[in-house]
């Protein structure tokens, strides 16, 4: 199981059609791939930086997801998993909702919390 954390400009929750007019936004997220490795009860802190390339502050929100293979090309797609497969409660980004000013990289703390087997 592989979980992601996604970014979303908060107010943009996918409900309606968008802009025809509406273009890439200038952002980057480095590193683009972080893996952690925990055993049953440990807490494991990493980050990341996020880099908003526009001129105006930038409303974000943070959220982790399960993701699972979509095809064999390497795709991958979010899909919601049974809660005893999921892995997504486990990782907590410092931040959920933030807003990131122009042409500002900023560091996101994320965490990984492992469940204690009993």
């Amino acid at each position: 199981m592989v979980v992601i954390l996604r970014f979303r400009q908060r107010g943009d929750f996918g409900s309606g059609p968008r802009p025809a007019a509406a273009q890439p936004l200038p952002v980057a997220v480095s590193p683009t791939r972080i893996e952690m490795t925990a055993s049953p009860g440990d807490h494991v802190e990493s980050s990341f930086k996020f880099w908003n390339g526009t001129d105006s502050d930038l409303p974000i929100h943070l959220e982790a997801v399960d993701v699972a293979p979509q095809d064999e090309l390497g795709h991958a797609a979010v899909e919601p998993e049974a809660a005893v497969n999921s892995l997504k409660s486990w990782v907590t980004p410092e931040y959920t909702d933030l807003n990131v000013a122009p042409k500002q990289e900023i560091t996101l703390p994320t965490f990984l919390r492992s469940s204690a087997v009993s």
